[in-house]
């Protein structure tokens, strides 16, 4: 079968990439036509079109400011489902293709219970684990040095919903008033004081990117602002050798998480505080905005090392059981016969 796939894929992101793997891995045997965003599926519609079946996801795909996609899907004429996506937030801006996958889509599978609420738990919806949980990382060795991997990503120094109206005008202000950041009254993200933070705290760093997409502000990027010598692209065995991690990317924590390396998560979306409340690690979620919490969230971190990896492996093979057992009930794997 031909199987359309939209999603956020091709652009050196080492999370989606992964995703895709999965979703390879788990239709192996068939072929994927693979979108590289919505725009790019618009674009590929005939394509898109002549395949059996078409899978929008995974990822964090519902944002503020889609609801400009909705004219595409609706021209989607194969039947179709989501798959390990996440709602980012409702708004009048994004609400015509909430609407159109709520009518459209067979299933809708969402990575967490805020998202399902947001699609005011609609039957359709169901939740299960990020798609990366399909074929997770193997456990990873332990590693008895204070070694803690580093993940940083761009973001704006101010706390606002993405997209929203007052990050909209934050963006103008800071784009159009010099040194706006320095008279910026409120709390707000300083990356140069977690680091100083992190330092003090333990004997190496190891920096981590995950995003290292040519043209745009890349991790590698930011990282570089901090240490000497980044890999441009993922290395799983540099997460190998880490015995912590403090991260911002979603898929740093959940790849942590697989390996069995406690984390702590330096939540820039509620989807950061979504994996650490499933994980029962709330106390290691860490706003941007207030870094005073990082010192103790590291001793805990510390403390309760053998305790966390436990758990998080544990999770892990739940949730790779839990995501197989969804996977089955969507119509395109019922077709199939995929166990």
């Amino acid at each position: 079968m031909r199987i359309g796939v939209i999603g956020w894929y091709g652009h050196d992101n080492a999370g989606d990439e992964r995703i895709l793997a999965s979703l390879r891995r788990y239709f192996d045997g068939h072929e994927l036509i693979v979108t590289r965003s919505f725009d790019d599926g618009h674009a590929r519609l005939v394509e898109l079109n002549e395949c059996d079946y078409v899978l929008i996801g995974g990822g964090g795909l519902i944002l503020r400011g889609s609801g400009r996609h909705s004219a595409f899907v609706e021209q989607i004429e194969p039947p179709l489902s989501c798959v390990g996506i996440s709602v980012e937030a409702v708004h009048e801006d994004n609400q015509a293709l909430i609407d159109v996958l709520l009518h459209k889509a067979d299933v809708i599978y969402v990575r967490d219970a805020r998202s399902r609420k947001l699609l005011n738990n609609h039957p359709k919806v169901v939740v299960g684990p990020d798609l990366t949980f399909l074929y997770p990382f193997a456990p990873a060795d332990v590693v008895e040095d204070d070694v803690c991997g580093v993940n940083l990503r761009q973001w704006a120094y101010w706390p606002f919903e993405f997209r929203g109206r007052a990050d909209t005008i934050m963006r103008k202000l800071d784009q159009r008033i010099p040194r706006f950041k320095r008279i910026y009254p409120f709390a707000k993200w300083q990356p140069q004081r977690a680091i100083d933070v992190l330092r003090n705290e333990f004997d190496e760093l190891i920096p981590l990117s995950l995003y290292s997409e040519p043209g745009h502000v890349t991790d590698t990027r930011v990282l570089s602002n901090f240490f000497a010598q980044v890999k441009d692209a993922f290395d799983v065995h540099q997460l190998q050798q880490c015995r912590y991690l403090v991260a911002m990317r979603l898929h740093a924590l959940i790849f942590a998480c697989q390996m069995g390396i406690p984390f702590i998560s330096l939540s820039y979306q509620p989807k950061n505080e979504e994996i650490c409340r499933q994980l029962d690690m709330a106390r290691f979620s860490v706003p941007l905005t207030d870094l005073s919490q990082l010192t103790s969230a590291v001793a805990a971190l510390k403390t309760e090392w053998s305790q966390l990896r436990e758990q998080m492996l544990d999770f892990t093979a739940a949730q790779h059981s839990k995501g197989h057992a969804i996977m089955r009930e969507i119509p395109l794997s019922l077709t199939l016969g995929v166990k």
